[in-house]
């Protein structure tokens, strides 16, 4: 098909790290890096799919990156890291913000990295990656309003970038294969309410953000 350029460089050095997409595919949401004056920021932006509507969403303190926009298209989810007084002196947090614009809100406070968030189709949770200091991942979800987090599943050594079926009843996610070698990685499912793990495949010598074809 045609290709499109729908986030020109209109920027200097802007680059972009991250890509959300709407429910209708009409709008994308993106994280980007720029110059400003003598220093870098990453911010989300909104467009639409024909390239017009360029907007900048987030503003602030902090990286804001891995966009994921819920599927009535009102809210964004996304990553915003700020530097602290942690070992690894990074502190990736999970986020929300209207597509209509205003203050972004905090959904968790910790001391972990908080990565990849996806909405649930119902729009009533957001599923995401937690990692810790000593790179032991898993799934988490949590509510829109930020209550009610818990761990879905395990993931081992590895960030589990999981995504919702289109029904809502379960999640795909990387994980490490029990048993095998420390990096011995594989795609899984698992129901949302965390019963029913189950192996995919192990043929992905490195898989990484895995997505549900629409429909299954």
């Amino acid at each position: 098909g045609k290709r499109t350029a729908v986030f020109p460089h209109r920027l200097q050095r802007f680059n972009a790290t991250g890509l959300g997409i709407s429910g209708n595919g009409r709008w994308l949401a993106l994280a980007g890096r720029f110059e400003e004056g003598s220093s870098t920021r990453s911010k989300i932006w909104l467009v639409r799919s024909d390239g017009s509507g360029m907007r900048q969403l987030t503003d602030g303190e902090g990286a804001d990156e891995m966009p994921a926009i819920s599927a009535d298209g009102k809210r964004v989810a996304f990553v915003r890291t700020l530097h602290d007084e942690t070992p690894s002196g990074r502190k990736p947090e999970l986020y929300t913000v209207p597509t209509a614009g205003g203050e972004a809100v905090r959904l968790t406070e910790n001391t972990v990295e908080d990565v990849n968030p996806v909405f649930s189709p119902d729009g009533r949770s957001i599923a995401f990656g937690e990692v810790n200091g000593h790179r032991r991942g898993s799934v988490q979800a949590i509510g829109t309003d930020g209550s009610g987090q818990r761990t879905v599943t395990s993931a081992g050594l590895e960030y589990p970038d999981p995504d919702y079926s289109p029904s809502g009843r379960s999640l795909v996610f990387v994980g490490q294969v029990p048993g095998a070698h420390p990096y011995e990685n594989a795609l899984f499912t698992v129901r949302a309410s965390g019963s029913g793990r189950t192996l995919l495949s192990r043929r992905f010598e490195d898989p990484g953000l895995p997505q549900w074809t629409v429909g299954r």
